[in-house]
């Protein structure tokens, strides 16, 4: 089982013992788990473009995983980026929509922190937040979170029973991030 959605997906109110567990997640994805009942019931999920650093090149799924959603029914549309490691003709190609607008997505995939600004609300996002472990910086992010009714599917604890992180760094994301931000 997984116990690994973050505690900060509560809902005004809630508390954290009283937040159901998760579904069982599916291994469609490599990178990123998605819960299969979630897949099945919601018909369009979105890929933001990453802004938190200038250099952050990374992607939540690539173009096969696209092709896989996209193959079993699901919608996929891309915010445009010349910086992200897949091009938006190679998401295109894969079957996924590019568009500015996520709007029409009930789940948005990220890699890091999105902009409080660019959050839209009522929807579900999954990204690495910073803020499990109440990092001042961050707690903006999670008021903001918070307030506009967002789900927020934290990587950072999508974790086994046993608390295994199931989605984290590899060694050369932080040695790169160690590089990158001297």
């Amino acid at each position: 089982g997984y116990t690994g959605f973050s505690q900060h997906n509560l809902s005004p109110g809630s508390s954290a013992t009283s937040t159901p567990r998760p579904p069982r997640l599916s291994s469609c994805v490599a990178c990123i788990p998605i819960p299969m009942s979630f897949s099945a019931r919601r018909g369009c999920i979105g890929i933001v473009k990453e802004t938190y650093n200038a250099w952050e090149r990374r992607s939540p799924l690539t173009p096969a995983h696209v092709r896989r959603l996209v193959k079993s029914g699901i919608r996929v549309l891309v915010e445009p980026s010349a910086l992200r490691v897949f091009s938006d003709s190679d998401f295109a190609e894969a079957g996924a929509e590019i568009s500015r607008d996520l709007s029409e997505a009930q789940a948005i995939l990220g890699v890091k922190q999105v902009p409080e600004a660019r959050l839209l609300p009522d929807k579900t996002y999954l990204f690495f937040s910073h803020t499990i472990k109440g990092q001042p910086e961050n707690m903006p992010l999670l008021d903001k979170i918070l307030q506009d009714n967002i789900r927020l599917i934290d990587y950072e604890r999508i974790a086994t029973d046993d608390h295994m992180r199931l989605v984290a760094f590899g060694a050369f994301a932080g040695r790169a991030g160690m590089v990158m931000n001297r």
